[in-house]
Parts: structure tokens; C-alpha cells; sequence
């Protein structure tokens, strides 16, 4: 049960996803423009924690996620300007409890739903579903773009009156 809870935690958080703006040492060409087709090659979530809070008592589980099988195009249009996302990936989440991890494997087909989108300096917003989300480009040249987002979201679930905490840094690349 608590496996196919943060499964679905990981999940849910991978479209629900929130931005820090730290200063880093991106690689950004400038004058590049992000309109276009964009193929996804690589996703992963790194330093992910998921607390729940249960009877009173904090659980928490340590989690990483990659994708493989990946087969996803993401495409930026202008006036509008508008994302479609299309495909799908396998996301190979490892989760570890008590010096105990365990892999499952899970099929993503959403992790960009269409929406509007802006671009302000290296900050890519995004908005699906009336939420905006902003995620910090850290590289962005003609042929790759690289988008992390620190996620930092709440899921309440009122039928088993459980609130989870989830965080880590969710980073994809995408090519053309």
C-alpha cells in the first residue's frame, strides 16, 4: 500500500511542480528561441523526500526517479503561445524506507499537458490546467534545452486522512 501511495505521490508531483530561482552557472546562448518541436531524451527526480503524516507519526521515504523508454515531443508555439506535450515515458522510481529500497517501474503518458507558456530570462512558465509553474532553464542552446524545478508540494488525501509532503528536483532535457 505505501509503495503505490508514493508511486502515486511521484506521479501526481511530476505535473503539479514548483520552481526555486537559485543563481548557478547555467549555459544559456542567448537569442535562442524555444519555439518548435523539442524531443524529450532524459528525465529524472533526484533528492526526492515524501513525509506522510500518519496516526501522528512522520513517515518518510527517500525516492529517485529516471526515465526510460522514452518517447515524448514537446512543442512550443507563438501567438499564442501555446505547449502541447505528446508521448509517454516509463519512470523507474526507487524508494527507500528503513535500509530498505525497492524499484517499480510506471508508465507516464501526461507529464506536460497542453497549456500556455512564457519565457522570462531563464524562467520557463508553464500553465496546465489553470496552475502556473515555473522552472528555471539551466541550459538552452539551438539543438538542447535543459529545465530543472525543485518540487515542494502538498497532496491531501481525505479518504485515508493522510497528508504527504513531497520534494526533490525534477530535471528533463529536450532536443531538437
Amino acid at each position: 500500500m505505501k509503495n503505490l501511495y508514493l508511486l502515486l505521490v511521484v506521479i501526481i508531483t511530476a505535473v503539479f511542480i514548483s520552481c526555486d530561482n537559485e543563481d548557478t552557472e547555467d549555459i544559456l546562448q542567448e537569442n535562442v528561441s524555444i519555439i518548435g518541436n523539442w524531443e524529450m531524451t532524459s528525465i529524472e527526480i533526484t533528492d526526492g523526500t515524501s513525509t506522510t503524516e500518519f496516526f501522528g507519526e512522520a513517515i518518510t521515504l527517500d525516492y529517485t526517479t529516471v526515465g526510460k523508454d522514452i518517447d515524448y515531443t514537446v512543442t512550443f508555439s507563438e501567438n499564442p503561445n501555446v505547449l502541447t506535450g505528446e508521448g509517454g515515458y516509463t519512470a523507474v522510481v526507487s524508494t527507500t524506507y528503513a535500509g530498505q529500497t525497492e524499484t517499480q517501474e510506471e508508465t507516464i503518458s501526461d507529464f506536460m499537458n497542453s497549456g500556455a507558456w512564457r519565457k522570462e530570462g531563464n524562467i520557463l512558465y508553464t500553465t496546465t490546467e489553470e496552475v502556473e509553474s515555473p522552472s528555471t532553464i539551466k541550459e538552452l542552446t539551438e539543438n538542447t534545452m535543459t529545465v530543472e524545478s525543485i518540487i515542494n508540494q502538498v497532496i491531501v488525501d481525505p479518504d485515508f486522512g493522510l497528508n504527504t509532503t513531497v520534494t526533490g528536483t525534477l530535471t528533463y532535457t529536450l532536443e531538437r
